[in-house]
C-alpha cells in the first residue's frame, strides 16, 4: 500500500500544481503531461485563439518547447536569482600596474 499512496500523494501534489497556473498555461502542461505530441498541441492551440507570449495565433513548435522549458511557465517563482561566475584568465599582466 506504501507505493499506492506516494502515487496518490505525487498526483495531489501536480493537480495542486496546475491548479495555481494561469489557464491557458494549464491547458498546455495538461495537453504534453497527457503525452500530446508538440506539433499536435501546436495546432490545437492555434484552434482554440489561444495567442503565443508574443501575442501572435499562430504556435510554432519551437514556442511551445520554450513554454515547456520555462521555469516561469511551469509555475516556479524565482527572485534575485544570481549565479557566480569565475572571471577569466587576463590576456596581459596588467594588473595593478600603472602607466607612468
Amino acid at each position: 500500500m506504501k507505493g499506492k499512496e506516494a502515487n496518490d500523494a505525487r498526483l495531489e501534489s501536480a493537480i495542486a500544481w496546475l491548479r495555481c497556473l494561469p489557464p491557458e498555461a494549464r491547458e498546455i502542461w495538461r495537453m504534453a503531461l497527457a503525452g500530446g505530441k508538440i506539433h499536435t498541441i501546436c495546432r490545437e492551440l492555434g484552434r482554440r485563439g489561444i495567442l503565443t507570449p508574443s501575442g501572435k495565433r499562430d504556435w510554432n513548435t519551437n514556442t511551445l518547447r520554450n513554454v515547456l522549458k520555462n521555469r516561469a511557465y511551469s509555475g516556479v517563482i524565482e527572485a534575485l536569482k544570481q549565479e557566480s561566475v569565475e572571471p577569466r584568465r587576463r590576456r596581459k599582466a596588467t594588473y595593478e600596474k600603472t602607466s607612468r
